[in-house]
């Protein structure tokens, strides 16, 4: 996408979706679901809005890849197309950051976000190699 294009796609309200749980600290995708349905029927949609999901500042570090998977998942779906999707992929590896972006990537998410080593880290990556390994990426999704 060239950056005209994304200048009208993604512009206004950025969401940072919050990631719903049970009492037991389990995914409550439903109602992640049902959120970002709300967030449609509100009148939301591309163009004035795009909805975040795993950001750096809630959830995300806390979950496991797998949990993370589901919530990017649901996210894309519940959204259908309508309201942009960026997923957050940073974590404290860049094999998982890889990974989780690819993921997001065969999804259909409308963008990344990452987050560099110094608020997730335990340890020391260069964040220009985070960022160049995700970069190099080649996108898979039609939205590409």
């Amino acid at each position: 996408m060239r950056h005209e294009e994304s200048k009208h796609k993604y512009r206004g309200v950025l969401i940072a979706v919050p990631t719903p749980m049970h009492e037991d600290e389990t995914l409550d995708l439903p109602r992640l679901r049902e959120l970002i349905h709300y967030y449609r029927e509100s009148g939301l949609a591309e163009g004035n809005c795009v909805c975040t999901v795993l950001g750096a500042g809630g959830e995300a570090m806390h979950l496991d890849e797998s949990e993370r998977r589901a919530v990017a998942e649901t996210a894309v779906q519940a959204a259908n197309g309508e309201i942009p999707v960026f997923i957050g992929v940073g974590h404290t590896r860049t094999r998982t950051a890889v990974e989780l972006a690819r993921h997001a990537d065969r999804v259909g998410a409308d963008g990344l976000h990452h987050l560099t080593w110094m608020i997730w880290s335990s340890s020391w990556t260069p964040p220009i190699r985070v960022a160049r390994s995700i970069r190099q990426l080649k996108p898979t999704s039609p939205k590409s």
